[in-house]
């Protein structure tokens, strides 16, 4: 049973080898091979097949039946690169290199803004963050907490948090 698996996984190796294919690389400006560019097939402005090129540049596509196609490039950072179209007749091709260039987009500015909670339970406190929302405006810590979850006013100044009772304020 294994040779026979062998000589099978042999056989299929040595077809897709000799399969006929498209090929190519691509470059930056620089003419350093890019890696991990997107590199798309298209036969009258469809995408036939997708592709990501290896670490030094290159890409192929295998099992393309005959005709007239164009390869296009892209990559984050770079503008898009196209090919001009070619016939495809069967047997293998090599498409001329595409060269990506760097495109003129830059970020002027970002900012990152972070926000805290407005209500975070430890183990033996509440804590209420009100900057920025609006209960930070009112008059006194009194209306501050009125306004807070799980309070409620009682009598005599007694304030009740979550229902626990023996909270005064002064």
């Amino acid at each position: 049973m294994k040779p026979y698996f062998t000589l099978i996984l042999f056989v299929l190796t040595s077809l897709v080898i000799n399969a006929p294919s498209i090929s190519g690389i691509v470059k930056n400006e620089e003419g350093k091979p890019l890696d991990g560019a997107s590199v798309s097939l298209l036969k009258d402005s469809v995408i036939i097949k997708l592709a990501v090129n290896k670490e030094n540049g290159s890409y192929s596509f295998y099992g393309i039946k005959e005709g007239t196609y164009r390869i296009i490039s892209s990559f984050v950072g770079y503008s898009p690169a196209s090919s001009t179209a070619f016939s495809f007749s069967g047997s293998s091709l090599t498409v001329p290199g595409l060269q990506l260039s760097k495109s003129g987009v830059n970020l002027k500015a970002g900012s990152v803004v972070a926000q805290k909670a407005i209500v975070e339970e430890k183990a033996d406190k509440m804590i209420l963050n009100v900057s920025g929302t609006i209960n930070a405006t009112g008059t006194d810590a009194l209306e501050l907490l009125r306004k807070s979850p799980d309070v409620m006013e009682g009598k005599h100044n007694n304030l009740s948090i979550s229902g626990k009772n023996g909270y005064r304020y002064i």
